[in-house]
């Protein structure tokens, strides 16, 4: 397995980008069939692409931030563990309460038994123990079998040239833009866009969000009523979710 992990411009300094997007190695010509001999394992490795050469001490950066992220998501999963059962069994009972009251609010009407229903729903759980949903866990089981092979990841300079070439025009953008960082981080998106690269996209996109857009963004903020902000996290959790990454501050190139 591959892991890649790119050193990217970021608004005068650099990052350390380690995406779990793990994927198999390209198979030697003729090797279709052919397995390892038994008993050898083959190293996982993690691909590092940069505009020059790291030192021992920022591939040790980039793999221990990779490393803490795991952690941190198998943490989670932990509390979630901890916190199922009170999840299945609050389900289960606010499930047949909902039911009873809503079959309950039928004889007055319709219209009765829909606000049953609505105030019913509204006592269910939307978030514990870090889980935004019961069934929820995409991300906390990828975080396992990614665990599972992190200690036998040897970093290695990437061999991909597609890749190199990426990264390489991108500093080669980022060393000419001026303005805002907002702006910068959206001229870094739209190069990741053309090149076809949606997980350096994903990146800056969520850099730029977190900028917040200024104070636009603020006003638009105070403005928007508070449970319309909760249904949008609500229904992000309902979501598939992209496979994170790990950032980790860089020296500036």
């Amino acid at each position: 397995m591959i892991v890649e992990a790119y050193v990217l411009p970021y608004l005068g300094r650099s990052a350390g980008v380690v995406f779990w997007e793990g994927r198999r190695p390209p198979r030697p010509a003729g090797a279709r069939g052919v397995r390892a001999a038994r008993g050898v394992v083959e190293p996982d490795t993690l691909a590092v692409y940069a505009p020059g050469e790291l030192s021992p001490g920022e591939v040790a950066t980039l793999r221990a931030s990779y490393v803490a992220s795991l952690g941190r998501a198998l943490r989670q999963r932990g509390q979630a563990i901890a916190a199922g059962g009170t999840l299945f069994w609050w389900w289960l009972l606010g499930l047949l309460a909902t039911v009873l009251l809503t079959l309950r609010a039928l004889g007055p009407g319709p219209g009765y038994a829909w606000l049953a229903l609505v105030a019913a729903l509204t006592a269910l759980p939307v978030c514990a123990a870090g889980v935004a949903w019961p069934l929820r866990g995409g991300r906390a089981g990828l975080a396992g079998r990614l665990a599972r092979r992190a200690a036998r990841l040897a970093p290695e300079r990437g061999s991909d040239p597609r890749a190199q070439e990426r990264v390489e025009g991108l500093w080669r953008l980022a060393r000419r833009l001026e303005g805002a960082p907002g702006q910068q981080l959206q001229e870094l998106e739209g190069y990741c866009r053309e090149q076809a690269w949606r997980q350096g996209a994903r990146f800056y996109a969520d850099r730029r969000a977190a900028l917040g857009g200024g104070e636009g963004a603020a006003q638009r903020r105070r403005i928007t009523p508070r449970w319309l902000t909760r249904l949008r996290a609500w229904l992000s959790g309902l979501a598939p979710e992209h496979p994170p990454y790990a950032v980790a501050e860089m020296r500036a190139w």
